[in-house]
């Protein structure tokens, strides 16, 4: 079927999940693909035929609030993490409402309610205990993937790769978890079905569909800080280049963006160019000062990123290294200062590249060549100084490593006749990456030891940083009382390495709303709650659970996941229970002091009109009156709402549901794993001819 009633005049086409042909990728080069699955998992072939589709640099756009459902049960979580660019999600979590993220091009600042009255109902329905809202699933955007839109308590149920700001090496991809079918056609742009899929299509396809766009990479700033600017023009695609006009009060400057591998998107400086500039200061008086370098300008010359995998063996002086030395104050003479006067009591050093001369004798690990804070074995007793690598982009992979060798010697010499209590030495090393060209830095290692035993490889991973322009730091700080000739830190073989790993499902599901746990292994994985569905590189696993009060904790536990075959940890959290009501014996013990046989738990305690057991459920305080859990009266709103709220427990779910007669519930909001903040819940106007219930329920 082919439709134009996107609103952007661009077609598409629907294949349906359940196919059993799929479509070639022949059929798919030319147009973009959109795919409607309804109850079932997508036939064989099909996710296959998408995959390879995607990444040879075609775009996708799924709407689908049981596909990730579907490709758990067929073990296809791959199609989830590769293409989907989900990294995990929570299974129904509901979605009445649809808010885009401030900013951004897909969401297109909308804000909607979902529309479930076309769904199918009846008795049928309702035996199957269907509920139309639960079904858009709670997602957990993968790297570099931007969360699009928002339902109604902040959970993430849309997502496009890539964020602004990155480049993909394969194709782009919205997906949403809530379906297309439940986004109103009738009311007001932008708030309706045509413009959800519209907006969706010219990110997906912006070399193809009219108009232009600006997108920033967040939508707040701190001052100073730096912004990502990204300009998407169809018009323009194959330009090269566009001019961008920012405006503030009074003041206009352009500025020269550059396009990116991307057709029709247009993003930062042009690289292997020189910029001039110059500096504008303006005092509270509003007197403005101009330095523009005695009328020749400065200049700074922007370069072409090195992409990954890249190496240096550090034998050729390559460009892109840069040294930045600091005398911290002290006046301390640093290599370069060679014609300095000798003012400076302090002996300084730094960063040089060549050949090492030092008394211990350390050479280099392969070659000649070094990077060395103090190349030649001067004496010194000062240093601050950063290495700073070239530019270089992490992409073709889904995995990157930094790699390098290093050898130091920080320790401290003992005392002598002339110095008993031998030297006062502050010696620090460590590397960061920055993503945004030195602006900010991430800490990324440091050396905890005093003296390497002889060249020593260090492994970084900088998978999550994966789609960016980095430069990496290595930052070396040196104070002491004597100047020696000081071995300090050396480095050879620094590369950065890139790998396509293939994935498996990895499931993690427990007893408790409230339990917490780490993954450690080839990925590290933190989660929460009673379930996780993810996909990880395969090798050894090694799960361990968080302690939650008054339960014991579950073992750690090890297992080895396979490439094809998913694997689950399954955790249980007991508890002592002597008297058999259970009830945890350190929850009494803790707030009656002993646990008494046979109290079964039926009492009120500090007499609010709740048993001390379900105070135990509810995680209220059993012994004080004010702690229990309360649904007050709503509070009626001037436009007919009913806003209610009621206090929480750190880590227990909450669900809110409705009822006309006392036996049928139904959820009205989606469910909360709280943080021990009230929750409130809004409803629309009621039905005055109609009864209404309402109940909170609770998940320890």
């Amino acid at each position: 079927e082919w439709l134009s009633n996107t609103g952007c005049g661009l077609s598409y086409t629907c294949y349906a999940c359940s196919c059993q042909s799929p479509p070639a990728h022949s059929a798919l080069r030319f147009s973009r693909s959109g795919s409607s699955c309804k109850g079932q998992a997508p036939a064989p072939g099909l996710t296959a035929a998408l995959t390879s589709y995607v990444s040879q640099g075609g775009s996708l756009f799924v709407s689908s609030f049981d596909l990730l459902s579907r490709l758990a049960e067929t073990q296809a979580l791959a199609f989830m993490t590769n293409v989907l660019r989900v990294a995990s999600y929570q299974e129904d979590g509901g979605a009445f409402s649809l808010a885009a993220v401030p900013g951004d091009p897909v969401g297109g600042g909308k804000a909607l309610d979902l529309n479930y009255d076309a769904f199918p109902s009846g008795f049928i329905i309702d035996i199957l205990g269907i509920v139309w809202s639960d079904g858009p699933d709670h997602l957990n955007a993968a790297t570099n993937t931007a969360t699009t839109y928002l339902q109604e308590d902040g959970r993430a149920v849309g997502v496009r790769y890539p964020r602004t700001g990155q480049d993909s090496t394969t194709g782009r991809v919205v997906f949403n978890s809530f379906a297309l079918e439940a986004v109103p056609t009738e009311t007001p742009a932008p708030n309706n079905r045509v413009a959800v899929l519209a907006d969706a299509l010219r990110f997906l396809a912006p070399d193809l569909v009219g108009g232009s766009s600006v997108a920033f990479d967040q939508s707040a700033y701190t001052v100073p800080g730096s912004a990502v600017v990204e300009v998407t023009d169809s018009t323009r695609a194959g330009t090269g280049r566009v001019t961008v006009s920012l405006t503030a009060g009074t003041t206009t400057r352009n500025l020269d963006l550059a396009e990116t591998v991307r057709r029709g998107i247009f993003r930062g400086l042009l690289p292997n160019r020189t910029y001039y500039f110059q500096v504008l200061s303006r005092d509270a008086a509003g007197n403005l000062v101009r330095d523009n370098n005695d009328g020749e300008q400065y200049t700074v010359d922007t370069l072409t990123p090195l992409p990954a995998p890249w190496d240096d063996d550090l034998e050729e002086d390559r460009p892109g290294w840069t040294v930045y030395n600091d005398d911290g104050g002290t006046g301390a003479t640093l290599p370069g200062d060679e014609d300095d006067d000798g003012g400076g009591e302090l002996s300084g050093t730094g960063w040089r590249w060549g050949v090492p001369e030092n008394v211990a004798g350390v050479e280099a690990l392969s070659g000649e060549n070094v990077w060395a804070t103090n190349l030649k074995g001067d004496d010194i007793d000062f240093g601050i100084s950063d290495l700073i690598s070239p530019a270089i982009y992490l992409g073709g992979g889904n995995r990157a490593t930094l790699r390098f060798w290093q050898y130091y010697d920080f320790s401290v010499a003992g005392g002598s006749e002339e110095d008993p209590f031998g030297d006062f030495v502050l010696e620090a090393a460590q590397v960061a990456l920055s993503t945004d060209n030195g602006a900010t830095w991430k800490d990324l290692y440091f050396v905890d030891g005093e003296v390497s035993a002889d060249w020593e490889e260090v492994e970084v991973d900088l998978t999550k940083y994966l789609g960016s322009v980095v430069r990496l730091r290595f930052n070396y700080q040196l104070f002491a009382f004597n100047p020696s000739p000081r071995l300090g830190w050396l480095l050879d073989d620094i590369a950065i390495e890139m790998n396509s790993v293939p994935e498996s499902a990895l499931s993690v599901s427990n007893n408790l709303m409230q339990a917490s746990f780490v993954l450690t292994g080839p990925a590290t994985v933190t989660g929460e709650g009673m379930t996780l569905r993810t996909n990880v590189p395969p090798g050894e696993y090694v799960i361990t659970w968080q302690p939650v009060p008054h339960y014991t904790t579950p073992a750690p536990q090890t297992n080895v996941l396979s490439i094809g075959t998913p694997l689950t940890f399954t955790g249980r959290y007991t508890f002592a229970d002597a008297n058999a009501n259970a009830i945890s014996d350190a929850w009494e013990t803790q707030h009656f002091g002993t646990v008494t046989p046979g109290y079964t738990g039926q009492a009120d305690a500090d007499g609010d009109g709740v048993s001390d057991a379900v105070e135990w459920q509810t995680g209220t305080n059993p012994v004080e009156a004010t702690s229990r859990l309360v649904l007050e009266e709503p509070t009626q709103l001037l436009d007919g709402r009913l806003r209610f709220e009621w206090n929480t427990a750190t880590g227990r779910e909450y669900a809110f549901e409705t009822s006309n007669d006392l036996e049928t519930w139904l959820p009205a909001a989606a469910r909360v794993r709280a943080t021990g903040a009230p929750l409130s819940v809004t409803l629309p106007a009621l039905d005055p001819r109609l009864p209404f219930f309402f109940r909170v329920l609770v998940t320890p």
